[in-house]
């Protein structure tokens, strides 16, 4: 289930993502503003983990992030999509980033899986 590390890291991560405030309108600019706030190298962007998948990011110590805006994205897809995710060696752990409330499994494929909720840093 990730070991002690990457737990403290996604975790950590997930505090941080939850105070930005980044445009809840458009995904491509929230994307780009994370990628500011994180600090994110080109090659930490839009990273292809395999012929079909393709992740918004992925950080040091296999941090997956993906990044939901879309009002009318569904659950059981994102789903599958984060479990695909999962099946890649190089991802140790994923935060799924969202505006809104979602609930989400703990694990996926023995994955840690994390919530970070953008809707926090306008409150």
């Amino acid at each position: 289930m990730g070991s002690p590390k990457v737990r403290r890291r996604a975790e950590a991560l997930v505090d941080f993502i939850e105070t930005l405030r980044v445009p809840l309108t458009n995904e491509r600019a929230a994307q780009t503003a994370l990628a500011d706030a994180l600090n994110a190298a080109p090659e930490e962007r839009e990273v292809w983990l395999a012929e079909k998948d393709r992740i918004d990011f992925l950080l040091e110590h296999g941090l997956g992030i993906e990044m939901k805006l879309r009002r009318r994205w569904s659950k059981p897809g994102v789903l599958r999509q984060l479990k695909r995710y999962a099946e890649h060696p190089d991802v140790k752990a994923l935060i799924l980033v969202t505006g809104m409330s979602t609930g989400m499994p703990a694990t996926l494929n023995g994955k840690p899986v994390y919530v970070a909720s953008l809707s926090r840093g306008w409150m």
